[in-house]
C-alpha cells in the first residue's frame, strides 16, 4: 500500500475514471522528501490501465488521484483475479446481471464497504448512494481522506442493463 514518504507503490494504482475535484489547498512541501504534503502522505503509484508516457516509461499518479485510482481498481477486481494476491478485490461485479432493486443495492453497499475497509485504509466511507441513468448504474461514494481531513466524491460506473 502506498503510504508515508511517497516511495511505496500501490498494489493497485489506477486511472481517473469517475474522478471529481481533487484539488489540494496547501501546496507546501515535506521537509524530508521535498514533495508536496499530499504526495508525501498519500504516496505514488502506477496509473491504471497501464499506459506509456512521452518518455517511454509507464505513467504514474500520486496523491488524491492515486487514492481514487485505487478505489476504481479495487471495485473493478473480483477476488481471485490476482494470482499473487487472490483475496484482493470486491464482490461488486457478482451483481452485474442482477435487477437494480433495493436488495441488490443493499448487497452492493455491503460489498463496497467490506472491500474499502479491508484494502483502502487511507479513506473513511461517509456515504454510498446509487444513481440509474440510461440503463447505467452508478455508485456514488462520499469519502474522507483521513490524513488530509478532506472530503471527496467518487462516482464508479457500474453498468447494468436489467431493470
Amino acid at each position: 500500500m502506498a503510504t508515508g514518504g511517497g516511495y511505496g507503490l500501490s498494489p493497485y494504482g489506477i486511472s481517473s475514471y469517475g474522478l471529481k475535484s481533487s484539488g489540494f489547498a496547501d501546496q507546501s512541501s515535506d521537509s524530508i522528501t521535498g514533495l508536496p504534503y499530499e504526495l508525501a502522505i498519500l504516496g505514488k503509484g502506477f496509473s491504471f490501465p497501464l499506459q506509456r508516457g512521452n518518455t517511454g516509461y509507464y505513467q504514474g499518479t500520486a496523491g488524491v488521484t492515486l487514492v481514487w485510482h485505487c478505489i476504481y481498481q479495487l471495485l473493478s477486481t473480483r477476488p481471485g483475479e490476482r494470482r499473487m494476491l487472490p483475496e484482493f478485490g470486491s464482490r461488486l461485479m457478482d451483481l452485474v446481471f442482477e435487477p437494480a432493486d433495493a436488495q441488490t443495492q443493499s448487497l452492493a453497499k455491503v460489498y463496497i464497504q467490506d472491500a474499502l475497509e479491508k484494502w483502502e485504509p487511507r479513506i473513511q466511507v461517509l456515504g454510498i448512494s446509487f444513481r440509474i441513468e440510461d440503463n447505467s448504474f452508478f455508485v456514488e461514494l462520499k469519502c474522507l481522506i483521513k490524513v488530509l481531513h478532506m472530503e471527496r466524491n467518487f462516482v464508479f460506473p457500474f453498468w447494468k442493463v436489467n431493470q
